[in-house]
């Protein structure tokens, strides 16, 4: 739907929103629509504010928690008021538990969306709220209403214990999918625990100090991969409760929900499990105990790094820019390969965000030379100060100042030299610092080009 509605009459919004960041960012968003914006800080604050203006707010959108009236008790306030009870109200909620959904429908919320929510969609579910609203004070019918939703035109009848049932059925499955997830999750943090015993067991047979390190790095490496999934799982979940919000407004309409309307959101719903279980296999296989060589190029092992990373930097509003001018296949351990990725990948992105570069940017280049495959990796984040530009790589030391363990640099060295008989090497450029990672051809089995 194009945001066109209030082109003629200006749509007024009252936000509800204790986090005074949160509620002014939405205003100028919303005041970049062309609507007029009023914001309070709790439900009370709100309610004094609506008897006291001279004109109702045409959608009041509200936050769930909030201090002295949440959300809840605020919209069940409006409700109760005949000068207000016909307002839309949208709540702004996490809706963690079945429950959530019963005391927003007990509430009379007319629309949800999760936090964190597209800022981008808010205009749309405002304009149809605002045009159903309309339709509803001039055109109730006996047998149904007419409402616009996803662009359409729709004569909706419903029955509300049949589309109840389907929305709690729909919204539990999920649930139940999303604690799989979690116990997948926990399976995974014991897999590491066994592995982490494992490699224990063989310091005595090899050099303690060199493996103990290696313990310490994919320790922090397992922190760093957990908030990446977090990153990677939250879009999906986001959609996921998206379709089962765009459920629970068909009830709050009292909107039949057609079988091809139940298909769409099931297959949606699907297609983003799926998503989900292709992450955890990314985790799975990141840590996997098999050391064995794979017949790889340079660009499929980035491949794989990114898909982990990527979402992490989408989210810090990190650029990465890759440049591929390599077909060369190499024999060579593509998880330790990915480790080297993911720790240089990583650490530019913790200098980006600390420096708040703008523009901030990760270019990835591969090409081939005569006799190796090079790999650069720079960034734009001002470089390493030349005083200690030779002490970075050294096991323990950092530049993070509360994080950093000092290792993950260091072992990408000893990764890149004694396993993958490589070289890792770095330089300050222009506007940043430059990663370079040599590959011989000839030294790890390489096989022909494609």
């Amino acid at each position: 739907m194009n945001h066109t509605t209030h082109e003629k009459t200006k749509i007024s919004i009252l936000i509800v929103e204790d986090s005074l960041t949160q509620a002014e960012e939405v205003r100028f968003f919303l005041e970049s629509y062309d609507y007029t914006v009023a914001v309070c800080r709790d439900g009370i604050e709100a309610l004094e504010w609506l008897q006291n203006t001279e004109k109702n707010p045409d959608v009041i959108v509200s936050d769930v928690i909030m201090p002295r009236m949440d959300g809840y008790d605020f919209c069940k306030a409006v409700r109760a008021d005949e000068k207000f009870k016909d307002i839309p109200v949208i709540l702004l909620t996490s809706l963690s538990q079945p429950h959530d959904i019963i005391k927003s429908i007990e509430a009379g919320a007319n629309k949800f969306l999760t936090k964190p929510f597209d800022h981008k969609r808010l205009p749309e579910v405002i304009d149809e709220l605002y045009i159903n609203t309309q339709r509803r004070s001039v055109e109730r019918m006996e047998m149904g209403i007419r409402l616009i939703f996803g662009g359409n035109d729709f004569l909706i009848t419903a029955d509300k214990v049949q589309i109840l049932d389907l929305l709690l059925s729909s919204y539990e499955d999920s649930y139940y999918k999303n604690l799989q997830l979690q116990e997948t999750r926990s399976e995974l943090e014991k897999l590491n625990a066994a592995l982490e015993e494992k490699v224990q067991e063989r310091t005595k047979e090899l050099r303690e100090k060199e493996k103990i390190m290696m313990i310490q790095s994919r320790q922090a490496a397992m922190g760093d991969m957990i908030a990446m999934i977090a990153h990677q799982w939250r879009q999906p979940l986001a959609i996921v409760s998206m379709d089962i919000n765009n459920l629970k407004l068909s009830i709050a309409l009292e909107e039949e929900i057609s079988t091809a309307l139940l298909e769409k959101h099931i297959e949606s719903i699907t297609e983003q499990v799926q998503q989900l279980s292709q992450t955890i296999d990314d985790f799975r296989n990141f840590f996997n105990p098999n050391q064995v060589k794979e017949t790889i190029t340079i660009a499929d092992v980035l491949e794989k790094t990114l898909r982990i990373i990527q979402k992490s930097m989408v989210n810090h509003n990190i650029t990465i820019v890759v440049e591929n001018s390599s077909e060369t296949k190499l024999e060579t351990y593509s998880n330790q390969l990915l480790q080297v990725f993911l720790n240089i990948i990583n650490n530019a992105k913790d200098v980006l965000i600390t420096k708040s570069v703008p523009n901030a940017q990760v270019l990835i280049k591969i090409e081939d030379t005569e006799d190796s495959v090079v790999t650069k990796i720079c960034d734009n984040g001002g470089g390493i100060p030349k005083d200690i530009i030779e002490q970075i790589g050294a096991p323990y030391f950092t530049t993070k100042k509360t994080e950093g363990t000092g290792l993950g640099l260091y072992m990408s060295k000893i990764i890149m030299t004694e396993h993958l008989n490589g070289k890792l090497t770095w330089e300050n450029k222009e506007k940043g610092i430059c990663f370079t990672i040599l590959l011989p051809k000839n030294s790890i089995s390489s096989v022909s080009k494609k």
